[in-house]
């Protein structure tokens, strides 16, 4: 009965602490290369690590392609679960790359859990985003629910 208890105890820790593991992010200095707003909430951003990336996304990139928008996070089905990111910050974000873009181009960027989703599995150089944040002067992608 001990083994058995130990055993429960043991995987229940496991799951906690792999879980909150995924949730961490990382982010990049990167320049803008180019940024199109489609719409209020959909755009395309195109960077370049500075340095060569050891990031889990942008590794092995010399350019970087997100095809973004605001929708809810991969994982986020129930009806009464709200957006972890809102329209608003998703706007704030996007405002923030405008003025980087016009200015310096030089930019933080990151993601939070799996911040990414690639566009295929040929070229995993260009992702989707389904929402992003701002973090003091930083811009975090999001695209499964953390």
């Amino acid at each position: 009965m001990k083994t058995l208890a130990l055993f429960c105890t043991t995987l229940i820790s496991l799951l906690f602490y792999s879980t909150g593991a995924f949730a961490g992010g990382s982010a990049e200095k990167v320049t803008i290369l180019s940024f199109q707003r489609m719409n209020a909430t959909d755009y395309v951003l195109v960077i370049a690590p500075k340095e060569k990336s050891m990031d889990w996304f942008m590794k092995g990139c010399k350019t970087f392609v997100i095809l973004g928008t605001h929708e809810n996070l991969d994982g986020q089905w129930l009806l009464f679960e709200k957006n972890q990111v809102t329209r608003d910050e998703h706007l704030t974000a996007l405002s923030f790359i405008e003025e980087k873009n016009k200015t310096d181009k030089n930019l933080d960027f990151g993601y939070m859990g799996g911040g990414f989703k690639p566009v295929s599995t040929d070229n995993k150089c260009v992702v989707n985003s389904r929402a992003l944040s701002k973090s003091h002067n930083s811009i975090l992608s999001y695209y499964h629910k953390v």
